[in-house]
């Protein structure tokens, strides 16, 4: 696994470690993780932005959790979350948004401000606060 998908290496001996604790489990015959599933799950979280998320997903996606009994699911979901936890960037620094010299700038994105051909068909958008 660590050398078909390199980008994810760091993840591999948890991925064969879920695999041979699925194994051991009394449901493990129902629900095998074969090389070929485990393959298919590294190269779509390879090519993901948020890997570790997309294994999580794919993996329930592969034992066909959803359609288990909730006694055999629970197991395997947390045995899942435990192996792979979601990691989800953190950033302490606030998005700007900036409108500019005909530019919206976002963070560190830019993009022209356009001219519609039709001005007519865009609609005019008025948000009213509604107090709670």
């Amino acid at each position: 696994v660590a050398t078909l998908c390199p980008q994810i290496a760091h993840l591999a001996p948890d991925l064969v470690g879920i695999a041979d604790e699925i194994q051991l489990m009394d449901n493990g015959a129902a629900c095998p993780l074969s090389l070929r599933r485990l393959l298919r799950v590294c190269r779509a979280a390879e090519a993901s932005k948020t890997p570790q998320l997309r294994i999580q997903e794919d993996l329930k996606r592969q034992l066909l959790l959803d359609f288990m009994p909730q006694q055999d699911r629970k197991p395997l979901a947390k045995l899942i979350d435990q192996r792979i936890p979601r990691e989800i960037p953190a950033s302490n620094e606030p998005i700007a948004v900036e409108v500019k010299d005909g530019f919206v700038h976002v963070g560190s994105v830019s993009l022209a401000v356009g001219k519609p051909e039709n001005p007519e068909l865009v609609p005019a958008v008025v948000f009213v606060p509604i107090q709670r």
